[in-house]
């Protein structure tokens, strides 16, 4: 409504509350508003004539009579309607304000907010504690006009958005000058992530203060984590649970060994509430039966709330938000939170505001790539330097996974009404899919640049432009295979691969353009050699007359000492093993070892032990003796395993044999282990098969029994694997997949046999539900067993 109706509704509320205090702060234009047609009254004034009047009977009514409507915002569909009831929303609060906020008579709440927002009704609620409401209804005209109103109001406990913190940090502080914030004790941030930079913003030129990180939702008008004034804060961190609420982290990927259940210990995961907590929601507005109830909030993890956002549980029990889980990325098979691409994006000045989106391409190595769509401020342009900059700054501070394909420049990003991202319908635009939330953007425009990239873009393929192949190679056209792979211009011959975020599916396009612009055929080992643009040159023209080497690829050249061996996954490139090799503080190189059959004229080893005869003949090529380091990466722990076997039955040290995420294919099991393994088959499968039958009971009937039968047949058979080669095996080259089929024939046949020699076991965060728990697999094999999470 307008300015003069909101301050009508304002003074209705106010003449409405009995015995309570509020300073309602209007816009800063009021005095050329038209006359109102009620007086407008201090609170001594209001709190005086109320007094006179006669008591109003209030009537009573039930516990659960609706009080609040609200919509969600609709950054991941049609919003919903939810019915929000008295007596649990008012508990749920004044539990939040009394004891996490430590609100109280004293104190003076500023909480910047709009009336579509959940805050506003969350502030509304701290009347019951007695605490004084500071209101706005203006616009924000700089970074300081809220500070200057929590000065001039002596505001106690000020809350406002990341957003509007993040808005402060990247603009001149001065502003701030001369603001007194003696009063100020405490201040909420919410609505998005916040990011250290902020926090320390606040504490360099407000006050020195922690910055509470809450979150919770318009789902339950509430916070699951949130500030305790008895517990240290830290920054960026939601310092605890909310009281009552038995808030978890479900596993993205379940862990071995628990049955579908979330973990209280740290990691992260999908948040859950596995207990009944006081303002969850009556209902959806017109769903009598609760259906569209159940299926938004239960049906994904039944006997749970499941709220839809990424959480973190850290060892001193703080909690950090990872955002939400429907806008994770999943590019090429690796996960990667939106959330840390822009925090580090926050270090480059020229961008305003980013988004990462995943594009699905099918004729793309891997399927999908990322694209990262920038908001420039004023006088910016997304220019080769820029983009160049962008890319090592993700590269250095995140991982190759983090880089993007696509860097596009946008006026805006696609925001809700309520002012949050909305990551999904832009994903739909780049993919050419209509927005399912389309009628929840404030800015629906803002989707057609998308759409028209979509339309306007070809996909790169896995191969060179025809027009690109020369029997010659020269600088200039390394310089085009370096721009189409990368998709970075003004590239010079000291620019490296991997700074500019290179990965090794990037690799692979690499190495195919290579090869249709030399009609030859080169090896990966090039860019261990020579990463950078005019090494590799040198390194392409050198094999093509020289010829492949071994299986070594040098990672890392570190200072004299014993050298350490990586053994490859089940991808067989020695390319996924180089973020390790960098990461390792060690004396000594570090070597990755690269599986036999990339090349035509290779054939890819079927056998274990094949694997550890070859890889240690080139070993002790460079080594001839002990001790000898070596770690295999997954599949690579079982060839490790093997070869470290083999030198000890030749009477050579190895000093260490490490395993990492490695165990062995479901026949060598334990058998107590298999057992254990069948009833969570059968459970995912009714699950899933429960999901999918629309058909009513005799199509379940029907799916139920072949189900069953397969169980059975694949239990006899001794083959429950889940192992895939890829997400999308048929966009991968030939040699990859003829690589990937020969290991995993391998891990199939491999059973390993006991040795004498001590092993580390290394689990990372990935803990598939499919597999027995490693340890015991390997601590019947050895005489000593070390554990390293």
């Amino acid at each position: 409504g307008s300015v003069e109706q909101r301050r009508e509704r304002l003074i209705e509320l106010a003449q409405a509350l009995d015995s309570l205090r509020a300073v309602i702060l209007l816009d800063e234009g009021a005095g050329s508003l038209p006359r109102l047609h009620r007086p407008l009254l201090s609170s001594q004034e209001l709190i005086a004539r109320h007094a006179r009047r006669p008591r109003r009977s209030w009537p009573r009514l039930p516990f659960n009579h609706p009080l609040f409507i609200l919509f969600t915002s609709g950054t991941t569909g049609m919003p919903k309607c939810l019915v929000h009831g008295a007596g649990g929303t008012l508990l749920e609060h004044l539990k939040e304000h009394r004891l996490h906020c430590d609100l109280s008579s004293r104190d003076r709440l500023f909480f910047h907010s709009s009336t579509g927002w959940m805050m506003w009704h969350w502030q509304l609620s701290a009347l019951a504690s007695g605490a004084e409401l500071v209101l706005y209804d203006g616009p924000i005209s700089s970074a300081a006009t809220l500070w200057r109103i929590v000065a001039d109001q002596r505001v106690t406990v000020f809350g406002t958005s990341a957003a509007y913190l993040q808005l402060c940090e990247r603009n001149d502080a001065r502003a701030l000058d001369g603001l007194d914030f003696a009063a100020l004790r405490a201040v909420l941030s919410t609505g998005s992530i916040l990011n250290p930079a902020e926090q320390d913003w606040v504490c360099s030129h407000v006050k020195a203060l922690p910055v509470q990180s809450i979150s919770g939702g318009t789902d339950i008008i509430g916070c699951f984590v949130l500030g305790n004034p008895n517990l240290p804060a830290y920054s960026a961190e939601c310092q605890c649970r909310s009281l009552g609420m038995d808030v978890r982290a479900w596993p993205t990927v379940p862990i071995a060994g628990v049955r579908d259940a979330p973990t209280a210990s740290p990691g992260v995961g999908e948040l859950v509430c596995m207990n009944p907590f006081p303002s969850r929601p009556l209902g959806i507005l017109n769903d009598p039966l609760g259906e569209q109830f159940h299926a938004s909030y239960f049906a994904r993890h039944p006997g749970c709330w499941t709220h839809g956002d990424l959480i973190e549980f850290t060892e001193r029990g703080t909690a950090v938000i990872h955002g939400r889980t429907d806008s994770v990325l999943n590019v090429c098979g690796v996960r990667i939170g939106p959330a840390e691409i822009y925090r580090i994006l926050g270090r480059v000045a020229e961008i305003g505001d980013c988004m990462a989106v995943e594009q699905h391409v099918p004729d793309e190595v891997g399927g999908s790539r990322l694209v990262l769509l920038v908001v420039l401020r004023e006088d910016c342009e997304l220019t080769d330097e820029l983009t160049r900059r962008i890319r090592q700054e993700l590269q250095a501070h995140g991982s190759a996974a983090h880089v993007p394909s696509v860097i596009l420049s946008v006026s805006e990003l696609p925001t809700t009404y309520s002012g949050k991202r909305s990551e999904r319908s832009a994903r739909d635009a780049l993919n050419g899919i209509e927005a399912a939330n389309a009628q929840a953007l404030r800015n629906p425009q803002s989707l057609e640049p998308l759409r028209r990239f979509a339309r306007q873009s070809p996909a790169r393929g896995q191969m060179a432009p025809a027009t690109l192949r020369s029997p010659r190679l020269d600088e200039a056209g390394m310089i085009r295979i370096w721009q189409e792979v990368l998709g970075v211009k003004g590239l010079t011959a000291q620019d490296n691969f991997f700074d500019l975020g290179g990965t090794s599916l990037a690799a692979l396009r690499l190495l195919a353009s290579l090869q249709g612009y030399c009609q030859s055929e080169l090896t990966l080992s090039l860019l261990y050699e020579a990463p950078t643009l005019g090494g590799l040159l040198e390194a392409v023209s050198r094999q093509l007359t020289a010829g492949p080497g071994g299986s070594l690829r040098l990672l890392s050249e570190n200072a004299s000492g014993t050298a350490l061996f990586l053994i490859h996954g089940f991808g067989g490139s020695a390319m996924e093993l180089r973020p390790l090799a960098r990461s390792l503080r060690i004396a000594g190189p570090v070597y990755g070892i690269e599986a036999r059959g990339f090349r035509s004229d290779e054939r890819a080893q079927e056998r274990v032990e094949d694997m550890a005869r070859t890889y240690l003949a080139d070993i002790r090529a460079r080594q001839p003796h002990g001790p000898y380091r070596m770690i295999g990466y997954s599949f690579g722990g079982l060839v490790a395993y093997e070869m470290a076997r083999t030198l000890e039955q030749a009477g050579e040290p190895v000093a260490l044999v490490g395993l990492m995420d490695s165990t062995t294919h479901e026949r060598f099991w334990p058998a107590n282990a298999r057992l254990e393994y069948l009833p969570r088959q059968a459970y995912r499968y009714l699950r899933r098969v429960q999901r999918s039958c629309a058909g009513g009971r005799q199509e379940l009937a029907r799916e139920l029994r072949h189900g069953a039968r397969e169980l059975l047949r694949r239990v006899r058979a001794g083959s429950m694997s889940r192992t895939t080669l890829h997400a999308n095996p048929e966009s991968l080259p030939p040699n990859v997949l003829r690589v990937r089929e020969a290991a995993l024939l391998a891990f199939a046949n491999y059973r390993p046999r006991p040795c004498h020699l001590p092993l580390t076991l290394v689990r990372s965060e990935l803990r598939l539900s499919h597999q027995c728990d490693p340890r015991r697999i390997w601590r019947p094999l050895t005489p000593a067993l070390t554990m390293v999470d």
